[in-house]
């Protein structure tokens, strides 16, 4: 089954011009034909390419890379000219456009239970920095009386940074709740209200096929009638040998149509299902409505 890519132009997306395509024929197959020694040459490069590498799969790294790398000071020309080089590779751009996606889709979903005329229940599962969410809800412009969002992350810091991110986006008044448990505990926050909107992005990609497919059904099986989860995985790409045997970046790689059977597997129905990918083809996320 063919899943588009999302190619809203408002969205500023970052895609590869022709000679940028061209180029990454030749350094693509130089990255992925490296020796894993050479990690240490990249660190040295760059100090945001170091933290990336010394933090991969945490918020952290991940924060690094929506920042182009500028989170970090370079010091000279050089360094400057390896930030360059290392944040621009496809899976660093496919990260933040990621990012742009899963804000979008989280603003429709808002509108949708808005209509319903409905508060909404949102639960962000390994939430990380949250950024995705907190950003979504301070741009989609909803008051306090609107939302409920909790945030579940096994990470104490994680939970830190994403209180932190709260206040610097002046949502503190919000009620907001931090929940440090791991993802399949979530329903015993939810005895009372349970969400209507489920974030979950980035999480999946360290899942096998099977623990995918059980976390869905706890999810499936806790969302209320209308409730919408919006999830996504990274899928194979040319980059993949790289980031995993140099990078040390080891994740599951599941394309659109397998993560769409794992949710219909789950209980979703598939009329109800969208896969979307963005303009880069590296990160698909899953839409599913109850």
């Amino acid at each position: 089954m063919a899943h588009i890519a999302d190619n809203d132009s408002t969205l500023k997306y970052e895609v590869n011009t022709t000679h940028k395509k061209v180029f990454n024929l030749f350094f693509t197959s130089i990255l992925n034909n490296l020796p894993a020694s050479v990690v240490h040459l990249i660190k040295k490069s760059n100090y945001s390419a170091h933290h990336v590498i010394e933090n991969k799969t945490s918020h952290e790294a991940l924060e690094t890379l929506y920042s182009c790398g500028h989170s970090h000071p370079s010091s000279n020309l050089l360094n400057k000219l390896f930030r360059s080089i290392w944040f621009n590779v496809d899976n660093s751009k496919a990260v933040r456009n990621r990012l742009k996606l899963v804000k979008k889709e989280l603003k429709v979903a808002f509108s949708s239970i808005i209509d319903r005329e409905e508060k909404i229940e949102l639960l962000s599962i390994a939430s990380g920095s949250a950024r995705s969410v907190v950003e979504a809800i301070s741009e989609a412009g909803l008051t306090a009386e609107k939302i409920r969002a909790s945030f579940l992350d096994k990470n104490p810091n994680a939970l830190d940074y994403s209180k932190r991110l709260v206040s610097k986006c002046g949502l503190k008044n919000f009620h907001f709740r931090w929940f440090n448990d791991v993802a399949s505990n979530f329903p015993v926050y939810f005895a009372n209200a349970k969400p209507n909107l489920v974030e979950m992005v980035g999480l999946l990609d360290y899942f096998s096929f099977d623990k995918t497919l059980s976390l869905l059904k706890v999810i499936y099986n806790n969302l209320p009638k209308g409730g919408i989860l919006i999830t996504a995985n990274i899928s194979d790409n040319r980059e993949r040998k790289f980031v995993t045997n140099i990078v040390g970046w080891h994740m599951i790689y599941k394309n659109a149509d397998e993560l769409r059977s794992l949710a219909i597997s789950a209980g979703f129905n598939p009329d109800k299902i969208r896969v979307i990918y963005e303009p880069l083809r590296i990160h698909c996320v899953l839409i599913a409505e109850k």
